[in-house]
């Protein structure tokens, strides 16, 4: 074990774990306890009495997007961390490329001294050659482990077994079976009343505005006070701002007829974290699965209603051209695009907020709105402006072209260029390393698996070694 110096021992030394369901077989030594334990009595054994915990768990190492990994990255990048332990290189991570970024070039880059203790990994100590070779062995544990899981929910999922971690808003898990719901009755009385008041001609945003006057605590909080783990953010106006977008998945979700509907999302890899919708023919639709809390024929009622009501949306087939580009002066809402109810010929954008009651708590006003044809005329005297100045300035106009399309260009150019170096250097760190583990081989000072690792990588280069 190679001492720290002075110098380092004086910036704060990041104890960082992490643990997730990847590591549940192993829950005891992965745990977050132990991995406090065993950073702690390690940082003070190398010399480290500014210590801090970083933590991250549930999160899979297949990201590296965790809040506590992000907040030491930021200090990192301030000088405030001078060392950063782990307790193995999977607790950093799952993906080696990022891996390799971070210990090869993000951690030397900063002066950040690097510990893996059970890999018995210290940059204080020089380049470790096995390092890449773990790092590929930790992200091939994940894959394998993904792949096992995958097959598992598809399993699950065909038979019939709801694959969603938490009942729809309205039931809740049988104690006798907790693979299947019941109704919770005190929600249900809401669900089945944003039902009826729909059928009776009441409005989305009506509907949502008299259950916030009601005080009906809104689904993400009514989850969290029954105990259910949620990913959903409470807004900041409190516990009963109800939206309009939650009142259409209320009315849209088939679920509240009493069936399990499965794979309505999936993910396109292992590594992305963010889930697709699925197309109709790939879900499955199971029905009669559980106790209905509306009637199979109001359901169907309501979807065909619901379907009329959203034809303005989708009137002549095409979006306007200005939609996603206009914010509201005065709240920066999105404004939203919509036709006339009457005259599908008049189209307008609106403040999303003032859509949504912004004007029951003082937020936005009705004025936040254009027509789409003023707007068209307003772009288009721009355009007559700017060409008539081209016209008649010709020269003028090329150089202020010119000189902007000029800088963007620099700016991607440098940014490419940067990109291609840092390529070219992990390459040749690559080829060096495998140059020298191949006649390590031949000398009879490595494992004979690794020969044919130096051909595996020839092969793979080509896809995602960079």
């Amino acid at each position: 074990m190679k001492q720290s110096n002075k110098k380092e021992t004086q910036k704060i030394a990041a104890l960082y774990c992490r643990f997730s369901r990847d590591d549940e077989q192993h829950s005891e030594s992965n745990s977050i306890g132990n991995q406090k334990k065993l950073l702690k009595k390690i940082a003070s054994e190398y010399g480290y009495s500014k210590t801090e915990y970083f933590v991250d768990d549930g999160i899979s190492g297949t990201t590296f997007n965790r809040p506590d990994f992000l907040r030491m990255e930021k200090m990192i990048e301030t000088g405030l961390i001078g060392a950063v332990f782990v307790k193995d290189l999977s607790r950093l991570g799952r993906d080696y490329l990022k891996c390799g970024h971070y210990t090869e070039h993000f951690f030397p880059e900063h002066d950040v001294r690097f510990v893996a203790v059970n890999d018995n990994v210290d940059t204080n100590d020089g380049e470790d050659e096995f390092m890449p070779f773990r790092n590929i062995m930790n992200e091939w544990y994940a894959r394998d482990i993904s792949r096992k899981v995958k097959t598992a929910y598809r399993v699950k999922g065909s038979n019939g077994e709801p694959l969603t971690t938490k009942p729809p808003y309205g039931y809740k898990r049988n104690p006798d079976n907790p693979k299947f719901w019941v109704i919770d009755e005190d929600a249900a009385v809401i669900v089945r009343r944003i039902y009826r008041q729909y059928i009776e001609g009441h409005g989305i945003d009506q509907i949502a505005v008299g259950l916030e006057r009601d005080k009906i605590i809104i689904p993400t909080v009514y989850a969290r006070i029954h105990g259910h783990k949620v990913t959903g953010i409470v807004p900041p106006n409190g516990d009963f701002a109800w939206k309009a977008t939650t009142i259409q998945k209320i009315l849209t979700s088939q679920e509240y007829c009493g069936d399990v509907v499965n794979f309505k999302t999936y993910r396109k890899s292992y590594k992305i974290k963010k889930r697709m919708e699925n197309p109709l023919e790939n879900q499955m639709v199971f029905e009669g699965v559980h106790e209905p809390i509306i009637e199979r024929e109001l359901w169907q009622r309501v979807q065909k209603h619901y379907g009329r009501t959203r034809m303005r949306q989708t009137v002549k087939n095409k979006k306007n051209m200005f939609a996603g580009l206009l914010v509201c002066s005065t709240c920066g809402g999105n404004l939203a695009f919509h036709f006339n109810q009457k005259n599908h010929s008049l189209t307008y954008f609106n403040c999303r907020t003032y859509n949504n009651r912004g004007k029951e708590r003082g937020q936005c006003d009705a004025t936040h709105h254009i027509r789409t044809d003023f707007l068209e005329q307003v772009v288009l005297g721009d355009i007559k402006r700017i060409t008539a100045f081209a016209k008649h300035y010709e020269d003028e106009f090329l150089r202020i072209f010119t000189t902007g399309m000029g800088d963007e260009m620099e700016r991607q150019l440098y940014t490419s260029e940067q990109q291609i170096r840092n390529l070219k250097a992990r390459n040749k760190e690559l080829d060096l390393l495998f140059e020298r583990l191949y006649e390590d081989n031949l000398a009879g000072d490595s494992p004979k698996c690794l020969v044919s690792m130096k051909t595996s990588r020839r092969r793979m280069k080509c896809k995602s070694w960079y």
